[in-house]
């Protein structure tokens, strides 16, 4: 395979771990892209440092922190002039126009990621405040963008908003680590020793504790399960966690919830093999990075339709279930009923993974994206357009 010699420039209104899977899901895709060989940038206004980020294999990007004051404009003016491809990865931020506007004038194609933001479900939430923003600012810059989506669910229904933009689908690249290699259990349980209780079945929730991953099912399953222990791995806003303690408390289960707050790292996959079976009755998930990972990590995985890539996820091994407590349930027992050892499971998750969502593969197509792009945008004021992959 040749190097690549595609230079891009990746920019992110914020890197923060709480606010979901886009973060986790830039870091990967630069670094992957770094370590075939393809030049790369990160940009964002939080000072960044690589060892504290990249937990992949290899060389980091080239990491810049951004002045977010009068400065802003000529700093991006000069990154943009040094790459082939700009790649937005947060379709809401202000700072958006002028980025769109340095690359025009510099006849830089730009890629923008959806990450779900454009979903029906996002624009749903504050959809005044997003309609406005999008009739006077934001629908006439993403027709000068490539959109980016990670899977067809999401380009449908993107496309109903914004059906004269470029798209391309593309997967997001996952971390080699959920590929190969044992994940040992032995830092989470001395961790947390509860979790070494080889006599009840480990439910296990990891993410954001918002309304739309719909916690309180999880929690809700443990009425019908009582040989079950609940392990919450996220944070949230207080007042919401507040409300889901309290339900805890209610339905008297309280005593079988854990809440560990934020988990990274190595500790997040001991976390994940230390557990049964992952439970994420979320209402609308973009590509589902959790729900990877633990198939990655050899989980059972119980999620719904609400994830864009839900075909892929069953194929790969996930149970699909309706979002309701009963459903989950059944799909619950049917989940630990599969007498398939988890070396076994692990293994065979593993490789439909692969077929699926390879890492070097994936990284291939961003960076042939970004070829198809970049040589027109020498005659061109505007970024070209791309075929749509699908």
């Amino acid at each position: 395979m040749a190097s690549p010699t595609i230079n891009s420039l990746h920019l992110i209104e914020d890197i923060d771990f709480e606010h979901g899977g886009v973060t986790r899901a830039v870091l990967d895709l630069t670094c992957a892209l770094q370590n075939l060989g393809a030049s790369t940038t990160l940009a964002t206004p939080r000072e960044l440092t690589d060892t504290e980020l990249f937990s992949s294999s290899g060389e980091a990007p080239k990491l810049v922190g951004l002045h977010l004051d009068r400065r802003f404009k000529s700093q991006v003016s000069e990154l943009v002039s040094q790459c082939d491809v700009v790649h937005i990865h947060a379709p809401w931020w202000l700072k958006n126009p002028s980025i769109v506007a340095a690359a025009s004038r510099l006849h830089k194609p730009v890629v923008l990621s959806a990450h779900g933001m454009l979903n029906d479900w996002s624009l749903a939430q504050k959809p005044w405040k997003k309609r406005l923003y999008r009739l006077f600012i934001a629908d006439r810059m993403f027709k000068r963008c490539v959109i980016h989506c990670t899977a067809e669910e999401e380009r449908r229904q993107v496309a109903k908003r914004i059906s004269s933009a470029a798209m391309e689908v593309i997967p997001l690249v996952i971390d080699r680590c959920y590929f190969g290699g044992v994940v040992d259990p032995t830092a989470a349980m001395e961790r947390w020793p509860s979790l070494a209780k080889a006599d009840v079945t480990r439910l296990l929730f990891l993410g954001r504790l918002h309304p739309v991953k719909s916690p309180e099912i999880a929690i809700a399953i443990l009425e019908w399960l009582p040989n079950s222990t609940l392990t919450i791995a996220g944070t949230g806003e207080p007042a919401y966690v507040g409300s889901l303690k309290k339900l805890a408390e209610n339905i008297g289960v309280a005593d079988r919830v854990r809440w560990l707050g934020m988990v990274g790292g190595d500790l997040k996959h001991s976390l994940m093999a230390s557990c049964d079976l992952m439970v994420l009755p979320t209402q609308q998930e973009n590509f589902g990075l959790a729900q990877v990972e633990a198939l990655g990590c050899g989980l059972r995985l119980v999620t719904t339709k609400g994830t864009n890539n839900w075909r892929e996820l069953q194929q790969c091994g996930a149970i699909i279930a309706d979002r309701t407590v009963i459903a989950f349930v059944d799909a619950i027992v049917k989940g630990i009923s599969n007498e398939v050892g988890r070396l076994e499971r692990l293994a065979t998750q593993r490789e439909k993974l692969k077929d699926w969502i390879a890492p070097d593969k994936i990284a291939m197509q961003y960076i042939e994206m970004y070829r198809r792009c970049a040589p027109k945008a020498a005659n061109a004021s505007i970024p070209c357009e791309v075929a749509s992959t699908v």
